[in-house]
């Protein structure tokens, strides 16, 4: 790592400003990162970190990681749904969807509210496409749809191109076997004892109300 001056040009007159930046430089120049961090004694102004992804190159969904802040990659959409907060009806608040590459490795992937809806008419499940600035993070802990350590995050600046006839070339979808003694939350079996009455539920997760009922089951025990 090295260090560097940088100008201050561009911030106003007006501001006390103090900086410095910090290169570090791989055993590759191509997978050099640019991080700048930015003091300022305006309380408008806070931190700022800006990351350079090395080049345009495409990768497999197997080689990316956390270790970089933007990647490529060229895939298959195999499922894709809207959540719409509880409801069928409301605003889309993220869409989700499952990605394949020519591998078949599988990685699950989130968009925001506002790609997401310029993305609404793009996006096709089977449909091949070049997904290019997309940002990797860890995957949920909990509610994971396919098994994978990380997971996109689309932004802003991720840009999704469709590629024509080019589906033959990707698996359209894949799948894990498990025995049964391994699922989390396997399905009960039991007899039914008690039904209550249906109650109105209103949730800061829903955009409506959701009616409610309560099913008591009994095992063998």
């Amino acid at each position: 790592a090295s260090a560097c001056a940088c100008s201050s040009s561009f911030f106003p007159r007006s501001s006390s400003v103090t900086f410095g930046c910090l290169v570090a430089w791989f055993s590759r120049p191509r997978f050099a990162r640019f991080v700048l961090w930015v003091s300022s004694h305006d309380a408008s102004r806070s931190v700022f970190r800006l990351g350079k992804m090395s080049g345009q190159r495409m990768s497999l969904l197997s080689q990316i990681n956390d270790r970089e802040m933007f990647w490529n990659a060229k895939v298959l959409v195999s499922r894709m749904w809207h959540y719409r907060g509880g409801t069928d009806e409301g605003a889309i608040m993220h869409t989700d969807i499952v990605v394949l590459d020519k591998e078949g490795t599988h990685m699950y992937g989130r968009i925001p509210t506002e790609p997401a809806i310029s993305l609404q008419d793009v996006l096709q499940e089977g449909s091949v496409y070049i997904m290019k600035r997309f940002m990797c993070k860890p995957s949920k802990p909990t509610y994971r749809v396919v098994d994978s350590p990380f997971m996109m995050q689309f932004t802003r600046f991720t840009t999704v191109d469709p590629v024509v006839d080019d589906e033959e070339d990707f698996p359209y979808c894949t799948y894990s076997l498990m025995s049964f003694s391994d699922i989390p939350i396997p399905d009960v079996i039991g007899r039914i004892i008690a039904v209550t009455d249906i109650v109105v539920v209103h949730s800061q997760h829903q955009a409506g109300p959701s009616d409610t009922r309560t099913v008591v089951l009994q095992d063998q025990m």
